[in-house]
């Protein structure tokens, strides 16, 4: 039997395509490949995403990659996401499976057994959960390599994961520098801000592992003396309903403006006074790559990837996991001195 000759076809299997950082990274990842070399697939367990939220399928479709949707919409669903994994898989079997993200690790591994495919998978944020590490320990045999963001998350997932250190592989986050060439700065007021405001933004999932809760406990502290700040959480997520509830609670409704996943996130960055992180545990930061690239200045807790981007200088404004004290000096700090901005981003960049 011959060897096979290039191109060479690669399965990319993700969880789902709504923008993030994870499946940005995947669809560059697909569209800069050597189509000499490989040809690209895209397998997405979710059903398609929303028109307003189909920006990655359209820049894959643009590429001439093909994807397709699985259509699982519950976890309960995985040995259906496994069989339909599988048998497109045998339609068209690739040279190579790499995943993205816990699910699609999972059913891609699952699926790929018996079928001599190697599959790569990739370790996105730093996982503590117990149950998932168990998963992933026991699926140790079906994967050749896992790929993670950082050393932070390389370090956790071989002394919390148990996971073998040769079978752990770290490939940084990276970013484009051409889609940050003249961004112009988004009119927040059409998301509520009101008109003069300087914006401390956060954007992201609404869900534990992002803090948001803390920055908004951190927001108690330095909203109420500043008229002229107003804090802009945009984002989607089953947090969404118990951070507004928190945000009623303190009194801060006024100054705390909610906003859903919106499709210019760069342009909105590029229109923030202060870029707030305050994830409780993560990978490396897409958002955090993408404030230091506009020129914004970061407060962000000292989570895994992010002592790996900022400079010495950028360092001064990391504040502990959960310490809402600490952020709410930091952007305080940052609000107060305006003219040590240009030092800080420059230096970070």
């Amino acid at each position: 039997m011959p060897a096979p000759t290039p191109p060479f076809p690669i399965a990319f299997v993700t969880t789902e395509l709504r923008p993030g950082g994870a499946e940005r990274n995947l669809v560059a990842l697909a569209r800069g490949l050597n189509r000499a070399q490989f040809t690209p697939r895209v397998y997405s367990l979710a059903p398609p995403p929303a028109k307003e939220q189909s920006e990655l399928v359209e820049l894959l479709d643009e590429a001439g990659i093909e994807v397709k949707c699985i259509g699982v919409k519950r976890p309960r669903q995985f040995f259906t996401a496994v069989r339909q994994l599988r048998r497109t898989l045998k339609e068209r079997p690739p040279a190579l499976i790499q995943s993205f993200l816990f699910h699609a690790n999972v059913v891609g591994a699952v699926a790929a057994r018996g079928m001599n495919i190697p599959v790569v998978a990739g370790l996105r944020v730093a996982q503590r959960e117990q149950v998932r590490s168990l998963v992933e320990r026991r699926l140790v045999g079906s994967i050749k390599r896992f790929v993670c963001v950082s050393e932070s998350v390389a370090n956790v997932a071989a002394k919390h994961g148990g996971l073998p250190r040769e079978k752990l592989i770290v490939i940084p986050n990276g970013i484009d520098p051409k889609r940050f060439a003249n961004i112009a700065p988004a009119d927040l007021t059409q998301l509520g801000v009101r008109a003069g405001q300087k914006v401390v933004l956060f954007i992201g999932r609404l869900d534990r592992q992002k803090g948001v809760d803390v920055l908004i406990d951190a927001a108690r502290s330095f909203l109420p003396e500043r008229g002229d700040v107003t804090l802009l959480i945009v984002g989607d997520g089953d947090a969404h309903a118990a951070l507004q509830q928190q945000v009623e609670a303190l009194s801060l409704t006024q100054q705390v403006v909610s906003a859903p996943w919106q499709p210019n996130p760069l342009a909105m960055i590029a229109a923030a006074e202060v870029m707030a992180i305050p994830s409780r545990w993560e990978g490396m930061s897409n958002v955090l790559m993408e404030a230091i690239s506009l020129g914004r200045p970061v407060v962000a807790t000292d989570v895994e990837g992010v002592r790996d981007l900022l400079s010495p200088e950028g360092h001064e404004w990391i504040v502990p996991v959960e310490d809402s004290d600490a952020l709410a000096a930091k952007i305080s700090a940052l609000l107060d001195a305006p003219e040590t901005v240009n030092e800080i981003v420059e230096a970070n960049r």
